[in-house]
């Protein structure tokens, strides 16, 4: 069984749809509620729905993979923490050394690690 089987080609559509939904959906009863219980929701769903609709279109697409599951599972963990970590460490250094232009010290950091 190929991978075209197992996920149907639009099947991304409907993963970016249902997470961003989601995403709205937890950013307004956070600014609602202001309840700060919510922010690692809006974390995950901020981290997840992006990559995870890139995955369904690649599997979508293709017909055959050469990594199994677990392991692109793993280096999607290991790539997201490494680059959390990596982005937050360099992200407080700017906010302390830049002065007047931290916040653009600090979207770059983000983008590239």
């Amino acid at each position: 069984m190929t991978a075209q089987q197992l996920v149907p080609r639009w099947a991304w559509v409907g993963t970016f749809v249902i997470g961003g939904g989601l995403y709205l959906l937890v950013l307004a009863v956070l600014t609602d509620t202001g309840n700060p219980n919510l922010f690692p929701t809006m974390i995950l769903l901020g981290a997840l729905v992006v990559p995870l609709t890139f995955v369904m279109f690649a599997a979508g697409r293709s017909g055959r993979w050469l990594i199994d599951g677990p392991t692109l599972g793993g280096a999607l963990l290991f790539g997201g923490v490494v680059g959390v970590v990596v982005a937050g460490l360099l992200e407080y250094d700017a906010m302390r050394k830049l002065g007047a232009l931290p916040m653009l010290g600090v979207g770059l950091i983000e983008e590239a690690a």
